[in-house]
């Protein structure tokens, strides 16, 4: 179960010996639900991105049976044709901008613009038309009461808000949902349903920006996050940066364990992390902590790009964080 709302992630993995019960017994009742056939080329093209992700992610949100399953799964999708993307609309930047231009010239933008600050307006229609890039061929401006939810956690886990643009959220996104809503052509129950529970997502914002994990998130990204940025590449700046260190945990005064921004602290977890390691033959434990110090930091600033591209494939290949810097060290001392 591949989760597409959020940052492409697998949610369960697992395997069933009859295929029509395993999708009879997911579909549901609801009205709102669409559910089509795929090309198996396009299976493995939305597949092999989210069980990376898993992999890099760790297995804590994963049940023992998925994680039992997931190194299955992996090589069954790697069995899958590949051109996936063949069949795909394609959507570009340019498409997003459009997309932006042509909010903040509807109606729905025009009624806002005597009373709220230009800049923070234009931010949230960034924002969150921007979002749908972090998936390739979905529409900008998508929205869905799900959809809505995940749109201002996307916010609340990337951008440092100036007071305009908190103060802009509310009749901002208001003004988003309801002009996505036509856009897509949703239909007017479709359209109450999304309008019924914005003011329980516009609620909810509030709690998870202030959630110290929602903090450590934004931390990741404080130096390339602007609202104009592709999602895709903020993903990919995240996962990369979370293999280099990993999501600190939070002490009971709801502090982080550490600011990962700051090298000095990174290094202070590396040395923490590979001190007790065995060491390789006439290997010292401080040219080990110097080496995965080093790759740590080409992680984190993605120079040199080989860094990122070798121990992304270890991971890929089944190997934790740790033994991934462990064995690329290796790799460049041979």
């Amino acid at each position: 179960m591949i989760d597409l709302t959020m940052v492409p992630v697998a949610l369960t993995v697992g395997m069933a010996a009859d295929p029509d019960k395993l999708i009879a017994s997911l579909k549901g009742t609801s009205p709102f639900e669409r559910w089509e056939e795929i090309s198996l080329a396009r299976a493995r093209r939305h597949l092999e991105g989210p069980l990376v992700g898993a992999t890099i992610r760790g297995y804590g949100q994963l049940s023992r049976t998925s994680v039992a399953f997931l190194p299955v799964v992996r090589t069954y999708a790697r069995r899958l044709p590949e051109g996936g993307d063949a069949d795909a609309p394609k959507y570009t930047p340019a498409d997003r901008v459009a997309a932006v231009a042509d909010f903040l010239a509807s109606p729905q933008a025009a009624e806002l613009a005597a009373g709220l600050d230009a800049e923070a307006l234009r931010f949230w229609a960034q924002a969150l038309t921007g979002y749908s890039g972090r998936v390739p061929g979905e529409p900008p401006a998508q929205v869905g009461p799900r959809k809505l939810v995940t749109l201002l956690g996307h916010v609340a886990n990337t951008f440092t808000l100036t007071g305009e643009q908190l103060a802009a959220m509310g009749p901002a996104v208001t003004a988003c949902a309801t002009w996505a809503a036509a856009r897509q052509g949703l239909d007017p129950e479709a359209t109450a349903q999304l309008l019924a529970s914005l003011p329980k997502a516009l609620d909810g914002f509030a709690a998870s920006y202030g959630d110290p994990r929602s903090a450590v998130a934004r931390a990741y990204l404080r130096d390339v996050a602007v609202s104009d940025a592709e999602v895709a590449e903020l993903a990919v700046v995240v996962t990369r940066r979370s293999l280099a260190v990993p999501f600190p945990d939070i002490d009971e005064a709801g502090q982080p364990a550490m600011d990962v921004a700051d090298p000095v602290a990174r290094a202070a977890l590396v040395a923490a992390e590979f001190a007790s390691c065995q060491l390789d033959d006439g290997q010292s434990s401080q040219e080990l902590i110097g080496e995965a110090t080093r790759v740590v930091e080409e992680l984190w600033s993605a120079e040199p790009g080989a860094t990122w591209d070798g121990v992304r494939r270890l991971v890929t290949e089944g190997r934790s964080r740790h033994d991934a810097i462990h064995a690329f060290i290796r790799r460049g001392a041979r």
